[in-house]
Order: C-alpha cells, then sequence, then structure tokens
C-alpha cells in the first residue's frame, strides 16, 4: 500500500502542477497582447478567414493547429469576446503541445534509466518556470520546437539502434516540419543535432550520404507548400519596424555589463546594449514586458510588496531573476564538469545565444534594433533551454526524497512570484476575472475559485450577452474605477435568422432574447476552416503514426 501511495504522489503532484499553470494563463493573460501577436494572427485569417496569404516566411503547422481551435471555439466569437476566446484558444493549443512535447521527454528520460517517479516530478517542477509559462503564453511557434525535438531525438535514437528505416522516416518527416518552423529555431535546431550527434556522423557518415537526398526530397516538398502560403521563406524575416532593425550590433555587446543597474535599474531599455544583461534578466523574468510584466496582462496589477525599501518594492521579481538565472548556470557548470552523459544538453543553451548572436551581428541580414536588443530574447531559445532544465533537475530530484519536494515547491513559488503572484486581498481585478473566466477552457472551475463558491454559471448565451466587455482589455485606471460595460448597438454584433435576414443586437437584454430564439444564429468570426496544409498535415500524422507503432511494438515485445 505505502509503495502503491509513493508511486501515485509524483503523478498527482505532476497532474495538481499543470492544471494549475493552465488556469493561471487562461485566466490572467491575453495572448492576444502577447508579442508579434497581430504579425502573426494572419496565419489564423489565412486558415479561419480565407485570406490571399500570411507574408511572414514561419511553417504553416503552428498556425493551423491554433485555427483548429478557434473555429471550435468560435461560437460566441465576436468583437465583444475576441481577446478572451482567441487566448484561449491560443492556450489550449500550446498547452497540448506543450504535453506532446512532455510525453517524448518521458520517452527520451525513460531510455536514460530515470524512474517514472522522477520524470513526474520533474515535469511538475517545470509547470510554472517563465520560460514554460512564456511558450504557453504567446501565438509563437517555440512551442512547437519543444514538442517535436524530443521525438525528433526519439526517433533517431531507435534508428540508429535498431537500424529500422520507420524510425528514420518518423526523425525526417518531424526534422522537416521544425526545420521550416522558423529562421532561429532552423539554426539552432541545425547546430545541436550536428553536436548531439557528432559521434554517429563522424563514424556513420557514408549512411548520411545515402540519407541525405530522402531528406532533401521531403524537406524541399514541404518548403513549396510553405513558401506558396507565405509567399516568402522560412530565413527572410522582415520586421514590423524595419528601418529600426538595419544595424549591427557592436562586439562589445557580448561582454559589456551595465553593473550598477542590476540593482537600480534591471528593467528594459537599460541593458539593451548587454548580451550578458539580457540573459539575466530575461532567462527567469520578463525583462522585455512582454508576459508577466505587460501592463495588459491581469498578471501585472495588485501585487503584494514584501517590504519598504523603494528598490526592493519596485524589482524584487527581478532580483530573484537574477538569482535564479545565476544559479542555474553555476549548476550547468558543476554537471557539466562532474558528468558525461549528455553534457551537450546541458550546455544547449549556449548554442540558441550563439545563433542569436550572428543574427544581431548582421547573419544573414541586419536585424538589430539597438535601443530595444530584443534580437536576443531568451524566448526564442526557450525550447533548447527547457531541455537543459529538464535533464538538470532530474538529476537534482531522482532519489525523490525530502528535498526533491522541497526544491520542487521552491522553484513552483519562486515562479509564482516572478510571474505576479500572489495578489493582494480583495484585488480589483478579480471584479474584471469572473466575467474573462466565461469565456476560459475551465469556466466552472475557475468560476468557482474566483468567486469562492460552488455556484458558477457558465451558461453560454447569458455570458455572452451580460459579459463586462470591459474585461477584454484592461489598463489601471480602468481597474480602479470598476466599469462595467454590456453589449450595446455600437459594438455592430448581429444575429441572422432562418430566413437569412441579419438582424443587430442593441443590448444585453435585446441578445438575450434574440440568442434565445432558436430560429436566430449569431454572426461570428473565423467560424470556417480553409485552406489546409495538407504536406505539413501529412508528414505530421505519418510521423505520429509511425512513432505510436514503434512505442506499441517495444511494449508489445517486452510482454
Amino acid at each position: 500500500m505505502y509503495l502503491k501511495i509513493k508511486k501515485l504522489i509524483p503523478v498527482s503532484t505532476f497532474l495538481i502542477t499543470s492544471i494549475a499553470s493552465f488556469t493561471v494563463l487562461d485566466l490572467y493573460y491575453f495572448s492576444t497582447h502577447s508579442p508579434d501577436f497581430r504579425t502573426y494572427f494572419s496565419y489564423i485569417e489565412f486558415f479561419a478567414n480565407n485570406g490571399n496569404s500570411t507574408g511572414h516566411g514561419h511553417g504553416l503547422l503552428y498556425y493551423y493547429l491554433v485555427s483548429v481551435t478557434t473555429v471550435l471555439k468560435s461560437s460566441l466569437l465576436t468583437s465583444a469576446t475576441f481577446n478572451s476566446l482567441v487566448s484561449s484558444s491560443v492556450i489550449l493549443t500550446n498547452y497540448l503541445i506543450y504535453l506532446l512535447g512532455l510525453a517524448g521527454y518521458f520517452q527520451i528520460l525513460k531510455k536514460l534509466s530515470y524512474s517514472s517517479g522522477a520524470i513526474f516530478l520533474t515535469f511538475a517542477g517545470i509547470s510554472f518556470l517563465p520560460p514554460v509559462l512564456e511558450m504557453i503564453m504567446y501565438l509563437k511557434p517555440e512551442i512547437l520546437a519543444f514538442a517535436l525535438l524530443p521525438w525528433i531525438i526519439f526517433s533517431l535514437d531507435n534508428f540508429i539502434y535498431t537500424k529500422k528505416y520507420y524510425h528514420l522516416i518518423a526523425s525526417l518527416l518531424l526534422l522537416s516540419l521544425l526545420l521550416q518552423t522558423k529562421g532561429s529555431i532552423f539554426g539552432i535546431v541545425l547546430l545541436f543535432l550536428f553536436m548531439y550527434y557528432f559521434e554517429f556522423i563522424k563514424n556513420e557518415f557514408h549512411l548520411i550520404l545515402k540519407i541525405t537526398p530522402l531528406f532533401l526530397i521531403l524537406f524541399f516538398v514541404l518548403f513549396l507548400e510553405n513558401y506558396s502560403v507565405n509567399k516568402i521563406h522560412f530565413l527572410n524575416h522582415i520586421p514590423q519596424d524595419y528601418s529600426s532593425y538595419q544595424n549591427r550590433a557592436s562586439f562589445s555587446l557580448i561582454y559589456h555589463i551595465n553593473k550598477f543597474d542590476f540593482w537600480y535599474f534591471p528593467i528594459f531599455n537599460y541593458h539593451s546594449n548587454s548580451f550578458i544583461g539580457i540573459s539575466l534578466l530575461d532567462t527567469f523574468g520578463d525583462y522585455f514586458n512582454l508576459s508577466f510584466n505587460n501592463d495588459k496582462s491581469y498578471l501585472f496589477y495588485d501585487k503584494v510588496q514584501f517590504s519598504n525599501n523603494s528598490f526592493i518594492q519596485k524589482y524584487l521579481r527581478q532580483y530573484l531573476g537574477i538569482i535564479m538565472t545565476l544559479f542555474f548556470y553555476l549548476a550547468s557548470l558543476i554537471y557539466f564538469l562532474s558528468k558525461k552523459k549528455k553534457r551537450i544538453v546541458i550546455v544547449s543553451p549556449l548554442i540558441g545565444m550563439v545563433i542569436l548572436l550572428i543574427n544581431a551581428f548582421g547573419f544573414p541580414k541586419l536585424n538589430f534594433d539597438p535601443t530595444k536588443g530584443d534580437t536576443l530574447k531568451v524566448h526564442y531559445y526557450s525550447f533548447i533551454l527547457c531541455f537543459s532544465i529538464i535533464l538538470l533537475l532530474i538529476n537534482a530530484l531522482k532519489r525523490q526524497g525530502i528535498f526533491s519536494y522541497f526544491l520542487i515547491i521552491t522553484l513552483i513559488i519562486s515562479s509564482l512570484f516572478i510571474s505576479g503572484f500572489p495578489k493582494m486581498d480583495n484585488s480589483n481585478i478579480n471584479f474584471y476575472l469572473e466575467s474573462k473566466a466565461s469565456f476560459t477552457n475551465l469556466c466552472s472551475f475557475n468560476k468557482k475559485v474566483i468567486k469562492k463558491s460552488l455556484d458558477a454559471n457558465c451558461d453560454k448565451v447569458e455570458n455572452f450577452c451580460m459579459h463586462n466587455i470591459n474585461s477584454e482589455d484592461i489598463f489601471e485606471k480602468l481597474l480602479l474605477d470598476k466599469q462595467v460595460r454590456h453589449i450595446s448597438i455600437e459594438d455592430n454584433i448581429k444575429v441572422i435568422n432562418n430566413l437569412g435576414v441579419e438582424i443587430q443586437i442593441k443590448d444585453s437584454s435585446d441578445c438575450l432574447n434574440k440568442l434565445s430564439d432558436s430560429s436566430n444564429s449569431l454572426i461570428t468570426q473565423y467560424s470556417t476552416l480553409v485552406n489546409a496544409p495538407i504536406v505539413n498535415l501529412l508528414y505530421s500524422i505519418t510521423a505520429m503514426f509511425l512513432i505510436i507503432y514503434s512505442i506499441f511494438k517495444k511494449n508489445s515485445n517486452i510482454l
């Protein structure tokens, strides 16, 4: 009995932390206010609104998956609910992709002889880490890189061990998808896999030469589909403010440190000339004010302050982020010097840094704004950073003793604190959160938590008509005033009756009346899925089928 309970604790810990982190993001963050959202929403427009072209060079698979979720949740998607419902779709899609990635890492770690308990504890420990949360928050494809990379390694390792070609096909299909996801991902993954499999490449170079033509064919067929939609290739990145990025970083960017500003000004703009400063502040923080420090997010407001000292009041979360980053790289150095197993994974964040620095220095094209330094965002290599964190953490947790749970609790509390918790008692954001909760993925649960009551009204029609539209776009003055604005004629929301006549909704009462009539249907946005990327879907489905087949075949052989 004791052993059964002991085995269940890590799984239960993982489930609780995972659901909690998903709920926090779904409630408190608007993905519609994440970095470059309006830029990359052109993909959703293409897949769910029959747009002509995306105009950007990213791979299509990730955005198509987000579009699918958006269409599935579009029954109440209008201008009045756009931020809540689209954010909910992005976060749900990203979270499911994240779980797919964890499943891949589970397979890799089991092959490295780590216990299931240690693996689940590790996954629990990373649930609230800032780089993980940011991958799930943003409409950006780094989360897909996090999910596909472990399955590529899993399939390639199986091919190397068994020489069975269905493993190779799965890995080449996924690799084609991953390399065309984004230019920075292309560089980071290519260099990482070259170093990860260097011994195999050196010893089996003749085999690599035989495989290369097949890979190039698969890669080129996918490239044609992506290019036909984007009208631009994946290495051609065009920033929104093009002229501001036509600069080359100076060499001093690598080593320059603004020493005193780590205490006095650990905030955006003061470290734009310092690669070290950005890395220290952005690895476990939000230096660029895009996630936890984004003033369009509920995470930003009503934070509990723990000191009367003005600097500690303002910047304690930034200081903690710096300390966590220093601990991480110190632990990485100790691991690198003391162990031989998978050392390339531990130093893999350096690969991401090198690729970003090369880009900042003007290769393959100019892409650096010296007033921001945002070419060096940690988020761009967060997927590889998380691989390093997972391996480092599982070695600390593998004994599953009291220290393991202490470390997990410390990581979760520290990460939540950096993310903007705890909130003040009777926080004003709760006034708006109840309305936003109506359109989250776990409506009933979220409303019960916010209201601290078992009563949770998740009736779709009533919640839509009585929705406080002010909860869609929060800012400080609105937060203080606690204003309510329901649907009005100015919102131009319409229904269509069974005769095909469009009728405008005048106010919330009129909304309830019209939507209660079964002959009327709400006219919504992004409700039809079109332009499916056939090659992208074929590659991903075929690869996953081959991987599932290999897992079941292995398990059946064991039995």
